[in-house]
């Protein structure tokens, strides 16, 4: 019953204050889910910690739904958000948003209920700045377009990044 009321204050929180940021990659629409995520892993900590403890002793057995899957679970969340195809290299907008939001919540778990302390060696902005960069520039800084997506009924800009081939030193490679 416990990991039940948890789970509906999850879903309200979710609903109200994640979904409607859904399928947008721009830099400010990212800046924006991080700070939703870092105010929902610091408001409701002992969420967190009962998932932790249902792991350790339960074997994971009340919360494994919800990271099956998940990407679409995101789409299902709002599929406006993840209309439109493919982002770079052919991946599907909905697993590409996954990576990033559930790496938001790893940054902020660790920085709240493990102590991290810029774990990452620099300020919490500074960190989530870095992380939407790799998000939207990728590891190799290709070339960055924008895309219109649908979000909750109106037209986002999406970035999203292209790789690049170029020469050198007579190899063509990716970046």
């Amino acid at each position: 019953s416990l990991v039940r009321r948890y789970g509906q204050q999850m879903a309200v929180l979710q609903s109200q204050k994640i979904t409607p940021l859904l399928g947008s990659f721009d830099p400010e629409n990212l800046t924006r889910l991080a700070e939703v995520v870092r105010e929902i892993v610091a408001e409701n900590s002992d969420y967190w910690r009962l998932m932790y403890i249902d792991v350790v002793e339960f074997r994971n057995q009340h919360f494994s739904h919800m990271f099956q899957a998940f990407p679409s679970t995101l789409r299902r969340m709002n599929p406006a958000a993840f209309e439109g195809g493919e982002i770079s290299g052919g991946e599907a907008p909905e697993f590409a948003f996954a990576t990033v939001y559930l790496q938001f919540f790893l940054y902020f778990l660790i920085e709240t209920l493990f102590g991290g302390k810029q774990h990452l060696g620099v300020p919490d902005d500074e960190a989530i700045a870095k992380l939407i960069h790799l998000a939207t520039a990728g590891l190799g800084g290709g070339d960055v377009t924008s895309k219109s997506v649908k979000t909750g009924g109106t037209h986002d800009s999406q970035t999203i990044s292209k790789p690049v081939v170029r020469s050198a030193a007579g190899t063509r490679r990716h970046r």
